[in-house]
């Protein structure tokens, strides 16, 4: 049994391989009996005939060459997710079919992001293969269709085609529509979003905080034109208000631009390897960042000399403050000094297209919140998260003084995720909520706590300009997981479902705001939720520098706002990086460990022949 599609996009199936009895055999039939044998996440879509298996000089069996045979006998359908084997009789309607031209624009941009011809008009965007980052493509292709803004909780309120086409037909235009592509728009004072005064508050408070620097190294090897590097790292900064501006509390929470020249790329001194470049370039990227003076993002480069294969490698690095980033920004800065490098080598003048600035990006989130009606959901949040507990941990910190996180570190091979890919299009549901059900079982059984909350960070690039801004544009999730919703069966995915969906729909409703609701305990742990779980979907930061290779180093963070947090990164050949990174003072390494281990043995034995 194999796995193949592409797993970065949760576009996954299983094929069986066989060697039939009678050489030629096409085993016609064969699909069926494994349908009528095997529970429904390890049904095969498709059964191959293969006169035998083929095996590697060592004698195992050779993967990928049986791979290449049964891609041979019918390659995946490109582009078809699978979480589409939920439904996999609907039928489909062609966008331009549709008289009604809000009918029209939903199915044109639902048939778009999930990369289809046709698309059924009343099964929920989830059960085709939709995912959270998804949902928000989807709303921003909607509201530039449309000219007015979809706030992503509506789809998440209104799943399907003809759902989200009533909603939208029975909501009037808002009166003043969201402005429009803003480099024509001037910026001046900027107030700041709930999430980012509270990334912003522990900086200014306390400048030794670390908890918001954002850093992201790369490996360079081959000709690297350091004069092109800093010509592309001054026109990001000129194009991203973001990176320019100061972040100050008076006498207002606001962002104002101001004229700050752009950080220079600091050469450090030469290392003898990678590793020892990336370390050193993670010790120089800790140091304070002046927020309210503008200082809000720095580059170093630390080249790699020695008697190695490395000599002539270099690291770069940056680090930005969380006050004006995020984990899709990622993709953004990796894509923008790319682009810039490229015409500073080509024509000596690097030049970005015009990028949203931030009054533009503020007002049309403000459009956004204006339409969702956040105020709708606080009876439910404040009910749904009342007396919370805090987290029990079952051993003490192993040190009272040590802050810096501890990480434990494991891989989810292709067939792991497939096999969650797989209970995930049986069940009508992404990846992503059946990995936090098995998480959620992982933590509950090592630490014999039946009742919790786990912050999830969700993006809100809901709009035309916020999906190609640099910025912090996220919120943080509340799910409140107890009783049966934490026993990693069946039964507990569907429960996590429902979970997840109604705090998704409620995704307007910022952080801050729920603890002004809840009015949780407070004292020195973190309020309404201690621990994180993240899926980090989110377009990979690739650099590309022209006349050189780069290879991405996901380093540790330099500090934790929580006390443990699990994000899962893609890892080469379609499985999964779990980093479980925690804070020693709070929780013991033990603990952090067997969290990880379980969650692991978990998703790995959902797929059959695959052993811990």
């Amino acid at each position: 049994m194999l796995a193949r599609g592409d797993a970065a996009r949760g576009e996954r199936e299983l094929v069986a391989c066989c060697v039939p009895v009678r050489q030629g055999d096409p085993l016609e039939g064969a699909l069926a009996v494994l349908e009528e044998a095997l529970v429904a996440y390890q049904r095969p879509a498709a059964v191959v005939s293969v006169d035998a298996f083929p095996v590697t000089a060592q004698g195992k069996l050779d993967e990928r060459a049986l791979l290449a045979l049964a891609e041979a006998a019918g390659p995946a359908a490109p582009g078809r997710p699978q979480q589409e084997a939920a439904h996999p009789a609907e039928p489909g309607v062609r966008p331009a079919d549709l008289g009604d031209p809000v009918l029209r624009a939903v199915a044109e941009c639902f048939a778009s992001v999930l990369e289809r011809d046709a698309v059924p008009l009343d099964v929920p965007f989830v059960h085709l293969g939709g995912t959270s980052l998804g949902a928000g493509r989807l709303c921003a292709r909607l509201a530039a269709a449309l000219s007015r803004p979809v706030p992503v909780s509506w789809l998440y309120q209104e799943p399907t085609v003809t759902g989200l086409a009533h909603r939208l037909a029975a909501v009037p235009e808002p009166a003043s529509p969201p402005a429009g592509h803003a480099e024509s728009e001037g910026s001046a004072d900027v107030p700041l979003s709930p999430m980012q005064l509270v990334y912003l508050t522990p900086q200014l408070l306390d400048p030794a905080d670390r908890t918001g620097h954002c850093l992201m190294t790369w490996a360079v090897e081959g000709a690297l034109d350091r004069a092109a590097l800093e010509a592309a790292v001054a026109e990001v900064h000129r194009g991203h208000e973001a990176l320019r501006a100061a972040y100050v509390l008076d006498p207002r929470p606001a962002a104002e631009p101001v004229d700050i020249p752009p950080p220079p790329v600091e050469v450090l001194p030469a290392q003898e390897s990678v590793a020892a470049a990336a370390c050193a370039a993670r010790a120089e990227l800790a140091a304070e960042l002046a927020l309210d003076a503008g200082e809000v993002w720095r580059t170093v480069l630390v080249p790699v000399t020695g008697p190695t294969p490395e000599a002539g490698a270099a690291v770069f690095g940056c680090v930005v403050h969380h006050v004006a980033f995020d984990g899709w920004s990622e993709g953004i800065l990796a894509e923008d000094l790319s682009a810039a490098y490229r015409t500073a080598v080509t024509s000596g003048t690097p030049e970005l297209s015009p990028r949203p600035t931030l009054a533009a990006v503020h007002q049309e989130r403000r459009a956004l919140l204006r339409e969702a009606a956040a105020e709708t959901h606080h009876a439910f949040l404040r009910s749904e998260l009342a007396d919370v507990p805090a987290m029990r941990w079952p051993a003490g910190p192993e040190s009272s003084a040590a802050r810096t996180p501890g990480l434990v570190e494991t891989v989810l091979d292709e067939k792991a995720v497939a096999g969650a890919d797989a209970v995930a299009a049986a069940a009508g549901v992404t990846r992503f909520v059946v990995l936090l059900a098995l998480w959620a079982a992982s933590l509950a059984e090592s630490t014999g706590q039946r009742d919790f909350a786990v912050g999830v960070p969700v993006a809100q690039r809901d709009g035309v300009e916020l999906e190609r801004a640099i910025g912090c544009h996220i919120n943080m999730l509340t799910l409140r997981l107890r009783g049966a919703a934490l026993d990693g069966d069946a039964s507990a995915v569907a429960r996590v479902a429902e979970t997840t969906a109604r705090a998704f729909a409620a995704q307007e409703v910022p952080f801050p705001d729920v603890l002004s609701l809840v009015e949780p305990p407070r004292g020195g742990r973190p309020p309404l939720y201690q621990t994180l779980f993240a899926c980090q979907d989110n377009v990979p930061p690739r650099l590309d520098l022209v006349g050189a290779r780069t290879t991405l180093l996901r380093q540790p963070y330099l500090d934790l706002p929580l006390e443990l947090h699990t994000e899962l990164w893609p890892a080469a050949g379609g499985g999964l990086l779990v980093h479980t990174a925690f804070r020693p003072d709070a929780v013991a390494e033990s603990t952090a460990r067997e969290v990880s281990k379980r969650f692991a043995e978990r998703v790995r034995t959902l797929f059959p022949g695959v052993t811990p």
